[in-house]
């Protein structure tokens, strides 16, 4: 029979542990988890050639961290914080409540059509048969669907119409434009001719067909805005392309009435082109030659000319003052007006001088050189030496004019004229008079 095993009861064991006879293993039971290892003193100092690779010395470990910063009590920290500040600093990533209830929704429908799909294609597949045939809130949910994608479709087909229509029309104004560019290039005055030919039927009726394709092109294009089709009615309703829409009108009636202007005076243009193109003042060889100078009949049939065209250019004239610049230029962008205005702004001061071209004309056959040469005595004058003439006369040049056609212009030094005539008899008797010696 074993012996049962003797336990020393608690008091024991306290006398035990206050007497010193308690075993080592039983207290190393009951102290702390977290056991205390004391560094020995006789740890030697690691010398230079027993640190590891990048390790400091005990002098190169800088100086002693500072002392903490003492905590402020509660009653030092502050205001408290702005939350609608911070809030717009870092709004809040959730979406609205709207935008979460449209993508439920949308989720939802999406998931009835599927549901519609799939009770339509069995009844499909077994030849719509009537014991098959799909609930009535599937096929609300697919008409609804079929309706909505026709809307889409009808919303997305007036796009592309008006993207069609807003092409065509600036195509024709574009080529319009591009066909009155190529009317000074066919007359010889364009920047890319030498100017030193002279302007055949050829280059006449030339210039003639780029004015009638700029003539139908900008017809075209105001009877398109006159008469708009359904599409551009309905844009029409919008102020901005309502604005764009007058402002072509105008633009177009004005671009047609100076068409038909310039088709008036084309002959009159080649002429005075011709005349142009013949003078040593652009580069020509001599004004000896008749070919291309301007004659009596020309005058006569600029001066007809000029009246038939009156009518165009005073409608023009009216249509620019009907309306104010913001209305009438608001289909240009800035760089256009910037090109159009300064010849536009001609145009009301042309009346004014149709009086003095008549005046012009008659006395132009003695100033232009028709029927004999004739010659003008130019002068320069330099404001820094006073004369009675407003300065002193430097140089002077004769400019000779035949037919119209300006010849060479080259200044000489007035003391050549000058020394020569001195030192004649008449040079040296023409004293001032003699009270102006005195």
């Amino acid at each position: 029979m074993r012996k049962p095993k003797q336990r020393k009861s608690q008091r024991a064991r306290r006398a035990a542990q206050r007497a010193g006879t308690e075993s080592p293993r039983r207290a190393a039971k009951r102290t702390d988890r977290v056991a205390v290892v004391e560094e020995p003193e006789d740890v030697p100092t690691p010398t230079g050639d027993d640190l590891p690779q990048g390790a400091l010395r005990r002098g190169q470990y800088g100086a002693a961290p500072s002392t903490p910063v003492p905590t402020l009590p509660r009653d030092q920290w502050g205001k408290a914080p702005d939350t609608v500040a911070l809030a717009a600093l870092d709004p809040p990533r959730t979406q609205p409540a709207l935008v979460r209830r449209a993508q439920q929704g949308a989720r939802t429908y999406a998931s009835e059509v599927r549901q519609a799909v799939d009770e339509v294609r069995p009844w499909l597949r077994s030849g719509m048969q009537r014991t098959r045939a799909p609930s009535r809130r599937a096929v609300r949910t697919l008409v609804v669907l079929s309706v909505a994608l026709v809307l889409v479709m009808g919303v997305a087909g007036s796009g592309i119409g008006a993207i069609a229509d807003y092409v065509s029309l600036k195509g024709l104004a574009t080529n319009a434009i591009d066909s009155l560019n190529r009317v000074p290039e066919d007359l010889g005055l364009g920047s890319g001719t030498s100017g030193t030919h002279l302007i055949g039927d050829a280059q006449k009726a030339q210039a003639a067909a780029d004015l009638q394709m700029a003539q139908r092109d900008f017809q075209a294009l105001h009877d398109r805005l006159a008469n708009p089709d359904p599409l551009l009615s309905l844009g029409g309703h919008f102020t901005r392309v309502a604005a764009y829409v007058q402002s072509g009108l105008i633009l177009s009636s004005v671009a047609i009435d100076g068409v038909r202007a310039a088709q008036t005076l084309l002959d009159s243009l080649v002429v005075l082109a011709n005349a142009l193109n013949t003078s040593p003042l652009v580069g020509s060889n001599g004004t000896t030659t008749s070919t291309g100078g301007v004659t009596v009949a020309d005058l006569a049939a600029l001066q007809r000319n000029i009246t038939a065209a009156l009518p165009d250019i005073n409608d023009i004239i009216a249509r620019l003052g009907a309306q104010s610049p913001a209305i009438t230029f608001a289909a240009l962008s800035a760089s256009q007006r910037a090109k159009i205005t300064p010849y536009l702004s001609l145009l009301p001061k042309l009346p004014q001088f149709l009086p003095v071209m008549d005046q012009f004309i008659a006395a132009a056959p003695a100033i232009l050189g028709i029927g004999q040469p004739a010659g003008f005595l130019v002068m320069t004058m330099d404001p820094s030496e006073i004369r009675p003439s407003g300065g002193f006369q430097g140089n002077y040049a004769v400019l000779g004019m035949d037919a119209g056609r300006p010849g060479n212009l080259s200044l000489q030094d007035v003391y050549l004229l000058d020394k020569p005539y001195q030192a004649t008899g008449q040079g040296a008797s023409d004293l001032p008079p003699q009270q102006y010696l005195n």
